[in-house]
C-alpha cells in the first residue's frame, strides 16, 4: 500500500487545496526569491504541481468516489497496442 501523506484532511480542506494548486499552475509560479542586505525571501515549491494535484485528486477518489470516480482522476500511463485481424 502507498504512503498516504494527507491522513487526517477532510474532504472540504482538500478541495481548498485542489483550487489552489490548480490557480498556481495556472499562474505558472514556479520559484520566488528576493533578498536585500540581511534580508532575503525564498519561496520554493518541493514538488511539482502537476503531482500535488495527482495526489489530492486520488484522495479526494478515496474520500468520495461518486464525485471523484477513480477512473477520471487517474493520469493513463500506458496502452495497449491492438492490431487488426484478417480472416
Amino acid at each position: 500500500m502507498a504512503i498516504d501523506y494527507l491522513i487526517g484532511q477532510t474532504k472540504a480542506q482538500l478541495e481548498t487545496e485542489l483550487r489552489l494548486a490548480q490557480a498556481e499552475l495556472l499562474a505558472g509560479k514556479t520559484v520566488t526569491s528576493s533578498a536585500a542586505g540581511d534580508l532575503a525571501f525564498s519561496h520554493r515549491v518541493e514538488q511539482q504541481i502537476t503531482q500535488r494535484i495527482e495526489m489530492i485528486l486520488r484522495k479526494l477518489s478515496l474520500l468520495d468516489p461518486v464525485n471523484y470516480p477513480g477512473e477520471s482522476v487517474t493520469p493513463i500511463d500506458r496502452a495497449t497496442i491492438v492490431f487488426p485481424v484478417r480472416l
